[in-house]
């Protein structure tokens, strides 16, 4: 729906333009509601079903299970993802130096800026994002991002040594569980992984049922 709404943005933006050109009328395309709108939401999510799923989640204990058996460059790289919740195509912009930086401040833990290729809606010295180091696990992230001991593992690889249902994104997946089981807020997990808004945050985490049930607990 969303992306729809940005089909429909375009579109009008273009018939307002057009049609000043031809001092035309314009009517611009309002955007599906009420029973439309909810029959183009079932048809996108039973076409979703029947495709593959989104992965599951890569947490450490997993991951150390597979430590010795699996390229040593390529447990690097997963270790970086479960650690501090980059997209695959972050951690390969990793081997660039400009693309991420450290900071200590006076005050403070020290933190890790990575800048977001992804986002292209906002200005460069907005697309950066922080993320805190916190524990021993991330200053060795850190250790091994200065090495550039690490290497993107391919998909077969990561099904071999896991499972068929974790992809290149399982230790991002599993950073959202990883950091809430250490007491962390949604709110700052939600920075730390560069969603735009909470409810995109919300969105992609898959396990909200279990995460509600600890909070009632």
């Amino acid at each position: 729906m969303s992306y729809m709404t940005s089909i429909l943005s375009l579109v009008n933006a273009w018939g307002y333009f057009i049609c000043r050109k031809l001092a035309k009328p314009f009517l611009p395309v309002t955007r599906p509601r009420g029973y439309e709108r909810q029959r183009l939401l079932d048809a996108h999510y039973e076409k979703n079903r029947n495709s593959r799923k989104a992965s599951d989640p890569l947490l450490p204990d997993v991951l150390y299970e597979a430590r010795g058996k699996i390229n040593q460059a390529n447990f690097n790289w997963i270790f970086i993802s479960v650690w501090l919740g980059l997209r695959p195509q972050e951690i390969d912009n990793l081997q660039n130096p400009d693309l991420w930086k450290i900071e200590t401040p006076i005050v403070g833990r020290k933190v890790f800026w990575i800048f977001q290729t992804k986002i292209i809606a906002l200005p460069p010295e907005d697309r950066w994002k922080p993320i805190p180091i916190l524990y021993e696990e991330q200053e060795f992230a850190l250790k091994i991002i200065l090495s550039g001991n690490f290497k993107r593992p391919l998909i077969k690889t990561m099904r071999q040594y896991f499972s068929n249902d974790i992809d290149l994104y399982g230790g991002r997946k599993g950073f959202t569980d990883l950091m809430l089981e250490k007491g962390n807020t949604i709110e700052n997990i939600s920075i730390w992984m560069g969603h735009s808004t909470l409810d995109r945050m919300w969105r992609s985490y898959k396990r909200r049922k279990s995460f509600i049930c600890k909070m009632v607990r």
